[in-house]
């Protein structure tokens, strides 16, 4: 969200591709939480141009700490400054920052 709010740009993400753990998943929704919003150790977003995004993934995948690593979005110029998801039945929502902590860090 900042880095389209301060470059100018939309991301667009699709929520079905961003690889969350079913123990995640199943927390979330007992707890009521979207995981868009909850710290990730150990995950990272790059924003690589597009002709070379496969061979950046490929290159990830071959080492076994980034075996997961995938393509979640697409950035463009169409709503400039936002941040949109396509949520897993098609629907757009844009992501907008949290007034405020989820919850605590622990760490």
């Amino acid at each position: 969200m900042e880095i389209a709010g301060a470059s100018g740009i939309n991301i667009a993400i699709e929520e079905e591709a961003i690889p969350v753990s079913r123990e995640v998943k199943a927390a979330c929704e007992i707890l009521g939480f979207d995981p868009i919003y909850i710290a990730n150790e150990g995950r990272f977003v790059a924003f690589i141009a597009a002709r070379d995004a496969d061979r950046a993934i490929e290159c990830l995948r071959n080492d076994l700490s980034w075996s997961e690593a995938v393509r979640i979005g697409t950035v463009s110029e169409f709503r400039k400054g936002m941040v949109i998801s396509r949520t897993v039945i098609g629907a757009e929502r844009v992501i907008v920052m949290l007034s405020g902590e989820q919850f605590p860090r622990i760490c």
